[in-house]
């Protein structure tokens, strides 16, 4: 059995009123290969509504969207190289809560699909 991992998203947000912020999503990441035989990569990259159920001075309660797609390349490692590309589209959900120490520091914890 092969999973997809991603362990290190990217995430950017511009607050556009003080209930809705749109932002994007990186999040690159590698196929576990079973046989480890394979070098392979994969990376969604995704457009990232998020709205502001509860949006207080230092907590936040978030629910979110992402709208976007991935590519996963696989090179394989025998006695000839073969490389096959995989895209598609991708959607998740989530939600999460902020909380703030300061205007600018805080700690996000979000869970989603």
């Amino acid at each position: 059995m092969a999973l997809l991992r991603s362990p290190n998203p990217i995430q950017l947000g511009y607050g556009l009123a003080k209930w809705f912020s749109l932002g994007l999503l990186f999040e690159p990441g590698n196929y576990l290969d079973p046989n480890a035989v394979r070098a392979n990569g994969v990376v969604t990259l995704a457009l990232e509504p998020r709205f502001y159920l509860v949006n207080k001075d230092r907590f936040a309660w978030m629910a979110s969207l992402q709208l976007g797609g991935s590519t996963l390349r696989i090179d394989e490692q025998g006695l000839t190289k073969d490389q096959a590309v995989y895209r598609g589209r991708s959607f998740g959900l989530s939600t999460g809560v902020g909380l703030y120490f300061s205007d600018h520091i805080g700690l996000q914890l979000q869970a989603g699909t």
